[in-house]
């Protein structure tokens, strides 16, 4: 036996020191308990290297957007826990996209549009 305490010893911080892998924490496909509320006022979104687009999301469901794109937001409004937002482009008409609502806070917003990992940030302006 103590011929092997060696190889033992030096065997034993191989596996006493493997990482811990944790599966991803699933993101909820809708939150819970989102009131209207919330989402009425000014949000900026935030993208690198600019001032950011805004938003008025008002409380009739209009939303005005500061940006001068040809692709404009025209109304908001909650269906199924999900934000759905109306766009109008010149051109293809209106579309709704309904968004995801990863995070809401009085400071912070952040949505993904369905299917995409690709998420947009918003700080309250």
């Amino acid at each position: 036996m103590l011929k092997f305490f060696p190889i033992l010893f030096a065997l034993n911080p191989l596996t006493s020191c493997s990482p811990v892998v944790h599966p991803p924490e699933p993101r909820p496909a809708v939150m819970p308990a989102l009131q209207e509320q919330a989402f009425v006022g000014t949000w900026i979104e935030v993208l690198p290297g600019s001032d950011g687009d805004s938003y008025v999301f008002t409380a009739t469901g209009q939303v005005e957007n500061g940006a001068g794109n040809t692709q404009r937001y025209t109304g908001w409004r909650l269906e199924n826990g999900r934000l759905v937002l109306t766009l109008e482009t010149p051109g293809a008409g209106r579309k709704d996209q309904p968004y995801i609502v990863e995070k809401i806070t009085p400071d912070a917003l952040r949505i993904r549009p369905e299917g995409s990992d690709w998420a947009r940030v918003f700080r309250a302006g």
